[in-house]
């Protein structure tokens, strides 16, 4: 009798999945260490989990999510002891004001000097 053609074994999906840390809690996401900017630190995070913050603004509660941080100190390379303490809507506001600061100021640096500027740059003795 002909032997049937074994498929090839897949994979389970549990094994699939990126491999855990011991004691890392439910839902974490695992850190990649070699892509944070370097921080000299002896503890840095194995994980992210999402955080309760109170936002320095408004004083609402919001969520730093571990999607977030990974993205913060994985991908833009903020360093890993800078949390976000304003919610995402503060933040964009925040944001807003500092790009109208800039343009204002490169505005300013348009307009023609006062001629009597170098009067007023003098140091006083």
């Amino acid at each position: 009798m002909p032997r049937k053609k074994q498929s090839p074994k897949r994979k389970s999906a549990s094994l699939k999945k990126k491999p855990s840390l011991p004691g890392m809690p439910r839902g974490a996401i695992k850190a990649d260490l070699s892509k944070h900017a370097p921080h000299n630190s002896y503890g840095p995070p194995l994980w992210y989990l999402d955080q309760h913050n109170k936002c320095v603004d408004c004083r609402r509660e919001f969520i730093f999510t571990a999607r977030q941080q990974q993205h913060w100190f994985e991908i833009l390379k903020i360093p890993i002891h800078v949390y976000a303490n304003r919610c995402p809507g503060c933040r964009a506001r925040r944001r807003a004001e500092l790009a109208a600061q800039k343009k204002h100021m490169e505005e300013m640096a348009k307009r023609p000097r006062h001629p009597n500027e170098a009067f007023f740059r003098k140091k006083a003795k």
